[in-house]
């Protein structure tokens, strides 16, 4: 019942409708059909059957024919269990008593019982079934599937029970979650590299845009510088050599003056 609130504790308390206000076990608000497993083996279902007022699991223990204080999250795990009977009355609906480790245990208001008189309850470890719960819990924040429990606490270790959980159809799922938040979380990084690329690239460019354009203004000087050689030449009077030909800004100023006097 790990993960389930505790609705009504052991004991007297003045608002428990019925025994005078005394309660004689432990109650958890779980929903109709979570499975209530003892030593790994899926007693029953919870749900709502008998005198209640909303589904419940009520869990209790007698020793020496009276009842005692079941301890919070306790009865699911013992050294030695087996069923002492099963039933239906109409306070406690249907229900499963159980021998276990020297105390006589009950659980009440069943929707379902699967097990029978006589029956012996073996399973995994405590520290096996709590492991599964653990694992689903943890991992998907519920109760583990029917039948879990049995299968998987025959082994204690842990590695195994993740990889067999890690292989099913949830565990696949919620893998394929984690990997995608794992690579959401790394965009973040990513982009500021990516912006970190772009000023640097930003800042060659403006460098190399001075030197383009100064290339430029060079290219047209010599092309001008050029023009002005191949129009002496074609000029029918002294003949020019091109290696003397020293071109200022005052030689083109004066040869562009002279284009518009012809």
């Amino acid at each position: 019942m790990n993960g389930y609130p505790i609705t009504q504790n052991y004991g007297y308390d003045p608002t428990y409708p019925l025994n005078g206000g005394y309660h004689k076990g432990i109650d958890y608000g779980c929903p109709v059909g979570t499975p209530v497993v003892v030593n790994g083996v899926q007693v029953g279902l919870s749900g709502r059957t008998g005198a209640v007022t909303g589904p419940h699991l009520h869990v209790g223990k007698w020793v020496g024919g009276k009842d005692v204080n079941p301890g919070n999250y306790q009865g699911f795990t013992f050294n030695s269990a087996s069923v002492y009977d099963t039933g239906y009355d109409a306070t406690n609906g249907n229900f499963v008593r159980l021998t276990a480790d020297g105390a006589l245990w009950v659980y009440l208001h069943l929707s379902q019982i699967n097990v029978t008189k006589g029956q012996v309850l073996k399973g995994g470890s405590m520290a096996a079934t709590e492991t599964i719960n653990q694992v689903f819990l943890m991992g998907l924040r519920r109760n583990p599937d029917p039948g879990a429990i049995t299968t998987y606490s025959k082994t204690t270790d842990y590695t195994l029970v993740k990889s067999v959980f890690e292989s099913g159809e949830r565990g696949q799922v919620e893998a394929g979650l984690a990997n995608t938040q794992a690579q959401a979380n790394k965009v973040p990084a990513l982009a500021a590299d990516v912006a970190a690329k772009q000023s640097t690239i930003t800042q060659q460019t403006a460098q190399i845009n001075p030197l383009t354009a100064q290339n430029a203004d060079k290219a047209k000087v010599i092309e001008a510088q050029n023009k002005i050689i191949a129009d002496l030449q074609a000029n029918p009077g002294t003949p020019v050599d091109p290696d003397s030909v020293v071109i200022t800004k005052d030689s083109l100023w004066d040869w562009f003056k002279g284009l518009f006097k012809k």
